[in-house]
C-alpha cells in the first residue's frame, strides 16, 4: 500500500514517518522532495494518497506542494500535518495569518467539532502537541469543506474536505506523531481505512478509476 510523503525538510518528518507506519497494514512511503520537479512528475503520471509534512515557513514557499493539492483534491485520499495543514486551507479558501497564540513545543486543548469523518472516535477535549505561529481563518471556504477542531479560545485546528462522491482530505494543525497527542492512532486508523478503500478501487477493473482526471467522478466518498 503506496503513500506519497512530500517532505519539507523538516525535523519532524521522520517521526511523522514512524508515526504513519505504526499499523499492521503493508504501507510503502515514497519520500518526494517537495523542490523535486522529476519527483512530482512521476506523482502526477501515477497518483497516491498523499501526506504532506510539516515545515518551516508557510505555503507561498511551497508552490509547488500547492499546486499538488490543487490537482488532486478529492481524488486521492490527503493528509496535511502543520504546514500541510496550512497548504490544504489555502487550497480550500481559507486565510494564512499569525497565530493569536503561537506556540513552539508544549500542547493545546482542542474541541472536536464535527466528528462524523476522519476524525470519527476521538475524545473531546484532546490535547494535542503544536509548533507553529501561523494559522488558519476562513475567508472564502469551498463548498466540500469544514472545520473539525478548534481551541477553546476559536482557533482552527483541523479541517476536512469531504465532497460527495470524492475522496477525503485532513489537516490538522497539530502534530499528531507526537507522544503529547492524545488519541492520534484514532485519526491515523480513520485516514488509512479510507487509502485501504482507495486502493480497493484503483485494483479494480474499471481503468478510469486512477486516472487524475476522473477518480473523483469514479467513487463515492467513504469512511
Amino acid at each position: 500500500m503506496k503513500i506519497a510523503f512530500i517532505d519539507h525538510y523538516d525535523s519532524f518528518s521522520y517521526n511523522l514517518i514512524d508515526w504513519i507506519r505504526k499499523t499492521s497494514l503493508p504501507i510503502e512511503l515514497e519520500l518526494l522532495p517537495f523542490d523535486d520537479e522529476r519527483a512530482f512528475k512521476k506523482l502526477y503520471q501515477n497518483p497516491l494518497p498523499i501526506l504532506i509534512s510539516p515545515g518551516p515557513n508557510s505555503p507561498r514557499e511551497a508552490v509547488s506542494t500547492v499546486a499538488l493539492v490543487e490537482c488532486f483534491l478529492g481524488k486521492v485520499p490527503i493528509l496535511g500535518v502543520c504546514l500541510g495543514h496550512q497548504i490544504l486551507g489555502e487550497v480550500l479558501g481559507y486565510k494564512i495569518q499569525k497565530s493569536p497564540e503561537p506556540l513552539h513545543g508544549g500542547t493545546k486543548e482542542i474541541l472536536i467539532q464535527d466528528g462524523s469523518g476522519l476524525l470519527a472516535g476521538m475524545k473531546s477535549p484532546s490535547f494535542v502537541a503544536a509548533y507553529h505561529s501561523l494559522t488558519l481563518v476562513p475567508e472564502n471556504p469551498c463548498l466540500g469543506s469544514r472545520v473539525t477542531a478548534i481551541c477553546p479560545h476559536g482557533e482552527i485546528m483541523a479541517i476536512e474536505y469531504a465532497a460527495p462522491y470524492e475522496w477525503p482530505a485532513l489537516g490538522v494543525q497539530f502534530h499528531p506523531e507526537s507522544f503529547l497527542s492524545d488519541c492520534m492512532d484514532v485519526m491515523r486508523n480513520n485516514w488509512l481505512e479510507s487509502i485501504v478503500k482507495w486502493n480497493s478501487l484503483k485494483s479494480q477493473s474499471n481503468p478510469r478509476v486512477s486516472s487524475p482526471d476522473d477518480i473523483g467522478s469514479s467513487i463515492g466518498y467513504l469512511t
